[in-house]
């Protein structure tokens, strides 16, 4: 009886994981270059599965965690730039922190410093870019396979550890922005599963207790 309450609280948490990442992806379908999360699940005995550092719940033998997708999304012809190799990245910077981004929805602020959302976007030389950067290619595109990095508000994390890439093997444009890699239908149809997931885990307790109910009424007849 305690292994049906453990499969229904599992399938229960688990449902609400997707529902979750689900939610989420939907959320953003209309952010630029955003990178929609993919969730990954193993279930067994083994408590060896290798999980991503901060994105893993052990839910009894089972583990949930999500990773990056990494595939572009489709570019926009509006102003603005973007990068067409889908390992490529901008590095933007407050000064102390360094992140990764594919965002190009750059502006000027008053120094003539090209700015992403108040951040700083970074240039080869490790300076803070200007407009003559953007201009000659001469800002800094990293290579790296974001998949398990760590993400904010703001963008990928830098390590510290991505490759420098030319302007050639970025793929550096112009006049585009990079929508979102989020297939709003996929992401409806894996929200609509995880619910009904979840009403059927829940179904599940609700039988474990009638069936603990049942078995006491038994015993003191």
């Amino acid at each position: 009886m305690v292994e049906l309450y453990g499969i229904a609280r599992a399938g229960m948490r688990l449902s609400v994981d997707y529902i979750n990442v689900a939610a989420f992806n939907i959320s953003n379908v209309n952010t630029e270059a955003f990178k929609a999360l993919e969730p990954v699940e193993f279930s067994g005995n083994s408590h060896e599965f290798p999980v991503a550092d901060g994105r893993a719940s052990i839910l009894d033998n089972a583990y949930f965690f999500t990773i990056n997708r990494t595939d572009a999304g489709a570019l926009n012809s509006t102003s603005g730039y973007a990068l067409t190799n889908p390992r490529a990245y901008f590095v933007i910077s407050d000064g102390v922190n360094q992140w990764l981004t594919r965002k190009g929805n750059f502006e000027l602020d008053q120094d003539g410093n090209v700015t992403l959302e108040g951040l700083h976007v970074m240039n080869r030389d490790g300076a803070v870019a200007k407009a003559s950067d953007i201009y000659s290619g001469n800002l800094l595109f990293v290579e790296a396979d974001t998949s398990q990095y760590d993400r904010d508000s703001v963008g990928f994390i830098s390590t510290g550890q991505e490759r420098i890439m030319n302007l050639e093997e970025a793929g550096f444009v112009s006049g585009v922005l990079e929508t979102s890699n989020v297939d709003l239908a996929t992401e409806m149809v894996k929200l609509i599963a995880a619910q009904r997931a979840y009403q059927f885990s829940a179904k599940a307790f609700r039988n474990a207790d009638e069936l603990v109910e049942a078995s006491m009424n038994i015993k003191g007849a």
